[in-house]
């Protein structure tokens, strides 16, 4: 055989390989998975829009309200906001769940995502709740990496009073089910006395649901995360939730609060007369155990208080949440009167 021949039969066998191999139907795409995730929560304090709904208290936030509130000032807090959601991720992307509170409507969260590169990727549970100001919890999710398997809105019946309301979602990721309660319960305002009983009703409800969690698999991963408008030590946590001190010993079918050590610390989310750890994460024990597939350890989860989201108090002498506008009006130009807070989750 001439070397030309065999030039021509090497040629052809490498087209029919090239054409065998270019053929070959496509693998189906799969959920990529990550050395580590983080689910956050942030209280961005009055995320309203400029529109007036009638079924809602919220005049206040208005264009022709004492607050001035216009489209212009409306598209500034966004823009700040989503630069403090993009900060939350890694490489200047959105936490891959990010739990919210004080906002107005699903509408402000699609807004906020136009102000966030790569913001269609992200979706959204919301329910209008019956809060009399109008002011709602939310969950915002990577698509790329977070499956929602199932989400529910639990109204939390108090007498002559109407709150937000207890979102839990059911969702997949790194191939493990994480539960995800996001929480924003009855404020101070009225007095420990009148308003703690408020607080330890919505912590029931939630524990309520973690039991039935429980006796149907003990190794439940669960995430609660949210505003409490209690320290981690108080009656609600505490007896409510049932919530422990993470000691080094975890066992499954507990819950351990790993904000506990902020307290103990002076650290905190918001501040008021001094640190408050209002802001917190509670997990249950299967996440600080397992090292198969998604788990922790108390010191990852943290607040987010970088010196660019805080202004000096001269009367304090500290550094505190930089405001985007006072209650009377005044444009301070910052972001939230609460730090955000999040959790670093690993995979194996």
């Amino acid at each position: 055989m001439t070397s030309f021949s065999i030039k021509i039969q090497i040629t052809f066998l490498f087209l029919m390989w090239l054409s065998c191999s270019t053929n070959k139907p496509t693998a189906k795409k799969t959920v990529p998975i990550a050395d580590n995730y983080r689910v956050a929560f942030y209280n961005v304090e009055n995320l309203f829009d400029t529109i007036d709904d009638p079924k809602t208290d919220d005049n206040q936030y208005l264009p022709t309200s004492e607050l001035v509130w216009t489209q212009d000032r409306y598209e500034r807090k966004l823009q700040n906001l989503s630069q403090v959601i993009k900060s939350l991720g890694k490489e200047q992307t959105p936490p891959s769940i990010l739990g919210m509170c004080e906002i107005e409507n699903k509408k402000v969260l699609q807004d906020l995502l136009k102000f966030i590169p790569n913001g269609q990727n992200m979706g959204i549970v919301h329910r209008d709740s019956p809060d009399e100001r109008g002011i709602d919890v939310g969950l915002l999710y990577d698509k790329n990496a977070v499956k929602i398997l199932d989400s529910e809105f639990f109204t939390v019946n108090l007498t002559n009073d109407k709150t937000r309301e207890i979102l839990y979602t059911k969702a997949k990721l790194a191939q493990d089910e994480l539960h995800i309660f996001v929480n924003h319960w009855s404020s101070r305002r009225e007095g420990k006395e009148i308003s703690e009983p408020k607080r330890m009703k919505a912590a029931q409800m939630v524990r309520n649901k973690i039991d039935k969690l429980f006796a149907k698999d003990p190794e439940s991963k669960i995430i609660i995360m949210g505003d409490f408008n209690d320290e981690p030590t108080n009656k609600s946590i505490t007896q409510g939730l049932k919530a422990q001190k993470p000691t080094g010993r975890f066992d499954d079918g507990q819950l351990y609060n790993l904000s506990q050590v902020w307290q103990q610390n002076g650290e905190g989310s918001y501040y008021y007369d001094g640190w408050n750890a209002l802001d917190q994460i509670i997990v249950s024990g299967e996440l600080l155990t397992d090292k198969k597939g998604l788990h922790t350890m108390p010191s990852k989860a943290q607040i987010y208080n970088e010196d660019w989201l805080t202004f000096y108090d001269k009367k304090y002498k500290v550094k505190r949440p930089s405001r985007f506008m006072s209650s009377r009006g005044k444009v301070y130009g910052g972001y939230s009167d609460h730090f955000p807070v999040y959790l670093e989750l690993e995979v194996d």
